[in-house]
């Protein structure tokens, strides 16, 4: 239920940015936890204080949707999502625009199903460099999430720079193996640059954009899209609950228009707060049109008749000057994401969709 401290400290936040009573404050934060379970981080994080009554009931807290989504999205299912090695090799084969793997580094023994070279020597770095015409190698594991463990490799004259640190290929490999948990493999890909068009509102990170589709019985749906938005230095675009600086904004699904951005002032506490200009560029926000906004919505379609077997997926788009990419598939979809970024609850949007979910929600 969260500790006293924690209700207080809320309270007192809350209380300080509204001119509302503390105890006022408390109040609504103690019937919001008993009524809804929502708790005070999430009562924080999505900005509930001050809504009404009627409204909170709308808001899912997602480690409670969890069970939705295993439903929509069984084990096997999942599988491809999970394992981004795969996932890309389906993506082409089936012919859908993602980044290209050009090697791994694994610490594991080679699966016959990894046909891709392992890059562990500097000859094969060296060939690397001549078949990509990159200078820049973005390294991500191959189970994981949040951009956990990814990191920058810069080519320089004859060593690599990587993380804080610079070396040889065998500098790189023991600081690539060192980070990788048991059963991961780095996949080794190009770094990649959000398109010219989207430089007013994006910082060097690559952006993405988070589409959620469904497809119930052979009809496919759009459930909501946000825009995660780099900032500063940060060279991937995660939120994480507003405490890596980066911004995130809604989409309006017919138009590509993006709301009001929103970011965390907080420590490891959420503080809510808008952000009307991209604080790089000094770009406003709201009212941006994405470009090439049409083409991520028939990809996200057909990339979900592809990978059909899944009822509901976040799909990770990143905008590029060769077009939109499919960056991942998540089965499990950030809807507390959405629902900040949207500013309301989703519950009765989604049981239009998926039916009620009394049956599994509070």
């Amino acid at each position: 239920m969260g500790t006293l401290d924690n209700y207080l400290g809320s309270a007192r936040l809350i209380a300080r940015a509204s001119a509302r009573a503390t105890l006022t404050v408390l109040a609504d934060m103690l019937r919001v936890r008993v009524r809804h379970g929502i708790g005070p981080y999430r009562y924080c994080y999505f900005s509930v204080d001050g809504r009404q009554p009627q409204d909170w009931s709308e808001y899912i807290v997602h480690d409670k949707f969890n069970p939705v989504q295993r439903r929509l999205n069984p084990d096997n299912a999942r599988l491809w999502a999970e394992d981004k090695y795969q996932f890309y090799a389906r993506c082409e084969r089936a012919g859908l625009p993602a980044p290209q793997v050009w090697g791994l580094i694994t610490n594991e023994h080679t699966d016959p199903s990894h046909t891709h070279p392992r890059l562990h020597e500097d000859r094969d770095w060296q060939a690397l460099v001549n078949r990509s015409g990159a200078r820049q190698f973005f390294l991500k594991p191959s189970h994981g999430a949040h951009g956990d463990g990814a990191f920058l490799v810069t080519v320089m004259k004859d060593r690599y720079r990587f993380g804080e640190r610079e070396g040889n290929v065998a500098d790189l490999i023991r600081h690539a193996l060192e980070r990788l948990p048991p059963g991961n493999s780095y996949l080794v890909q190009s770094r990649l640059a959000n398109a010219a068009s989207m430089a007013p509102v994006m910082s060097q990170g690559l952006g993405t954009i988070r589409l959620v589709t469904a497809r119930i019985q052979g009809q496919h749906h759009e459930i909501a899209a946000c825009l995660r938005i780099s900032v500063g230095d940060s060279i991937t675009d995660n939120f994480r609950s507003g405490h890596s600086a980066n911004l995130v904004a809604p989409v309006d699904l017919d138009s590509g228009a993006l709301g009001e951005s929103l970011c965390s002032i907080g420590g490891q506490w959420p503080d809510i707060r808008s952000m009307p200009k991209h604080p790089s560029t000094g770009q406003v926000i709201s009212g941006f049109v994405l470009p090439q906004w049409q083409a991520v919505r028939e990809l996200a379609r057909r990339a979900h008749e592809e990978f059909s077997e899944m009822a509901a997926i976040g799909w990770d788009i990143s905008l590029t000057d060769q077009g939109p990419l499919i960056i991942e598939a998540n089965h499990s979809w950030s809807l507390n994401l959405l629902q900040l970024a949207h500013r309301r609850g989703f519950r009765t949007h989604l049981e239009k969709i998926f039916g009620p979910l009394t049956e599994v929600l509070p």
